[in-house]
């Protein structure tokens, strides 16, 4: 990224920043000016606990997931962290390995490392 111009303006109420990138690499005629684009900004990477959005639910006030437990199931409480599209980091509460259920009854899978 070359520059970020330091004053935002505000269109259709959506925030929007000029920014000054370099481009590298063959791309020739395929970006030209005043092009829009939505980017994603990677600030650093790391290794998260991580299961899809729609294991998590709402019960009692607090996330549960739903794991293997023995022959049966059981609710367990977790704590989320971030959350990337339909995946969702467990910051507490399960660990590599553990077999959570998507939806109750439905065969579990094993969750993310």
């Amino acid at each position: 990224m070359a520059a970020i111009y330091p004053s935002a303006t505000i269109q259709d109420n959506v925030v929007k920043y000029v920014v000054a990138v370099e481009i590298q690499g063959g791309y020739g005629g395929r970006l030209r000016p005043e092009m829009t684009a939505n980017v994603r900004i990677q600030l650093e990477e790391r290794s998260v606990l991580a299961v899809p959005a729609r294991a998590i639910r709402r019960e009692d006030g607090r996330n549960v997931v739903y794991v293997q437990d023995g022959n049966g199931t059981a609710a367990r409480a977790v704590r989320a962290g971030w959350r990337d599209g339909a995946w969702v980091e467990i910051v507490e509460g399960l660990a590599a390995g553990d077999r959570v259920l998507l939806n109750a009854g439905t065969a579990p899978e094993e969750v993310a490392q």
